[in-house]
């Protein structure tokens, strides 16, 4: 920077000039003492290298007589520094600030915010992935895990300022959603039973009672899913993504006392019509089903619990519990008269059916075409009495 002194225009005692090149001139003489503590946003942290940063350091924003294109500012470890540009003649020297302490919920998501941590964050809260669940912007972040301390206390996550931080201030806490296993009964040591209607009903009220810790009543329907697993001899409770829970836990069922099968059965004791898909051979699986299907009042019970015999000599059809099934027991055996589709069954006397032991009366009738089929599948256009 130089300065021209000229002699007055006009004058006889001086001629000629002289230039003298000025002393830059230092930069704490136009800026704020160093003592200032500017606070700047999240964005001027970012880049504080503006005119709007310099403008908070500034001695006069009133037609100031240092701008932007006379300096460089930096921002290191919370400290600012103003410089002026490289090669400059007009200012010399700096000026480094210490930045006011940067308030840690301005660079964090709300306190309303509920992060899902794993069972292994939970475990050691105080990671980068942790604080990337709360950090609002995770693109270019301005806050570290150095940075900060993130602990983990009755499901409450708390990202506090390392000790002796300079750079941010406060504290933010968050609720975490709870796990399923510390509010419901512990798996290790509880064994559920569930009655004949709970297994085909399994998400409903009485089930989710009991594996619900007494002193808890925060546990909705609408907050898990309820499932059997392994063969059904596990209970699956896991939290739906849309609850305020997470986790699962699984119990062992404890095997309920085997039903007997007369009273999950139609009783044998009452004439009952039942279609049946084929008559060339009575004892084919698609007979077996079609019985069952029509006389079974427990809709759990399937072919995988029980046997059908159909024996043609006795007239009698045998239901039987396999020796593997654990839910139900006994057996039942079913009387069979064949009769046309369009007859009119009236529950047979004891003296009629003197020969059977627990009778039903078994009407087997074609699904397609017509005529009537005796249980061997002989046509009898004039079917006989059979009375003894």
């Amino acid at each position: 920077m130089s300065k021209v002194l000229e002699h007055l225009t006009g004058s006889t005692r001086y001629q000629g000039n002289v230039v003298y090149n000025l002393a830059p001139q230092q930069l704490d003489t136009v800026l704020n003492p160093d003592s200032t503590q500017p606070n700047l946003t999240p964005e001027q942290r970012n880049n504080p290298n503006t005119e709007a940063v310099l403008g908070l350091v500034r001695l006069s924003n009133d037609n100031p007589v240092v701008t932007n294109a006379d300096v460089t500012i930096s921002l290191n470890n919370n400290q600012l520094t103003v410089a002026p540009v490289s090669g400059s003649t007009r200012y010399q020297g700096s000026v480094i600030y210490n930045l006011a302490p940067q308030q840690l919920d301005t660079v964090l998501n709300p306190d309303s915010t509920q992060p899902n941590l794993t069972p292994e964050q939970r475990n050691n809260p105080n990671t980068e992935a942790v604080l990337g669940l709360v950090r609002l912007s995770n693109d270019n972040p301005v806050v570290t895990n150095a940075d900060v301390t993130i602990s983990l206390n009755n499901n409450q996550l708390t990202v506090a300022p390392v000790s002796g931080s300079t750079r941010y201030q406060g504290s933010v806490v968050y609720n975490v959603a709870p796990q399923l296993p510390n509010v419901l009964k512990p798996a290790a040591t509880t064994q559920i039973e569930l009655a004949e209607n709970e297994r085909t009903n399994l998400q409903s009220q009485s089930v989710l009672d009991k594996i619900k810790k007494a002193t808890d009543s925060q546990v909705q329907l609408e907050d898990v899913k309820i499932t059997l697993i392994d063969n059904n001899k596990k209970l699956q409770v896991k939290a739906l993504a849309t609850s305020s829970y997470q986790g699962e836990v699984i119990y062992n069922l404890q095997q309920a006392q085997a039903s007997e099968l007369s009273n999950v059965l139609e009783p044998s004791t009452v004439p009952r019509k039942v279609t049946l898909p084929s008559l060339e051979n009575l004892d084919t699986e698609a007979n077996k089903k079609a019985v069952l299907e029509q006389i079974a009042k427990d809709q759990t019970l399937t072919l995988n619990d029980v046997t059908i015999t159909f024996d043609n000599d006795k007239k009698t059809v045998t239901v039987a519990t396999k020796e593997e099934t654990k839910n139900f027991k006994g057996q039942v055996v079913y009387g069979i008269q064949q009769a046309p589709p369009s007859s009119i069954l009236t529950p047979p006397t004891k003296t009629y059916f003197w020969s059977w032991t627990l009778l039903i009366v078994l009407v087997v009738a074609l699904i397609s075409g017509s005529g009537y089929y005796y249980a061997q599948g002989k046509k009898n256009p004039n079917p006989k009495s059979t009375k003894r």
